[in-house]
């Protein structure tokens, strides 16, 4: 919140992706208590899991309550479900939730795509700052192969480019964050390579 205080715009780079809950904290501090937040995750799982502790799979979960908690509108918006690494149970807390998401699938060609970038379009025009969170296993393991869990399918990283892309040519991006960035399964530095190009993407924007 320091940070964002200072007018900055920060990129946090992190591990496990709990880390979102200290992005997502840090932003709210500083947002003007009615501009309305939109939370665009790309990643391969919802992680809204119910734990009796807080973890990698329970971020978005906070967030949630964290909004009920202070009669503030929960807008989630994941990009590249896997319907493999989600149960039925957390689709069915997604759908109760009011959370938008695309499957990885539907991100694995141009006309997928095009439909994908018309739905977060809706909802970029209707926010006023945008939280944006990266979580590397949303690539394919032969590009991000330095995560917890590799996906099969995953999304192509210039697919990814272009979402970000769409975020940034908003102008309503206030934070972000990419996660799941594991050195020691990092074969041939692979997965950081990755993450530096969008990095430097977002740094740039």
């Amino acid at each position: 919140s320091s940070v964002m205080a200072q007018g900055c715009r920060p990129i946090v780079l992190g591990g496990g992706h709990e880390m979102a809950w200290g992005t997502f904290q840090g932003l709210v501090r500083t947002m003007p208590r009615h501009d309305r937040l939109l939370i665009v995750n790309i990643d391969a799982h919802f992680d809204l899991r119910i734990a009796s502790r807080a973890n990698s799979g329970t971020p978005f979960r906070q967030m949630a309550e964290w909004c009920a908690a202070h009669a503030q509108p929960f807008s989630y918006h994941v990009l590249g479900i896997s319907r493999f690494g989600n149960t039925r149970a957390l689709f069915d807390r997604a759908d109760a939730l009011g959370v938008r998401y695309v499957p990885d699938e539907q991100l694995q060609d141009a006309i997928g795509l095009t439909e994908a970038q018309a739905g977060l379009a809706v909802d970029l025009a209707q926010c006023d700052g945008v939280y944006l969170t990266i979580c590397l296993d949303v690539l394919p393991a032969h590009v991000a192969p330095g995560v917890s869990a590799p996906a099969s399918l995953g999304v192509p990283l210039h697919v990814v480019e272009t979402l970000v892309d769409q975020v940034l040519a908003s102008g309503k991006l206030r934070a972000a964050d990419l996660a799941e960035l594991n050195p020691a399964h990092d074969e041939g530095g692979r997965t950081a390579r990755a993450a530096a190009r969008l990095v430097s993407r977002i740094a740039r924007g």
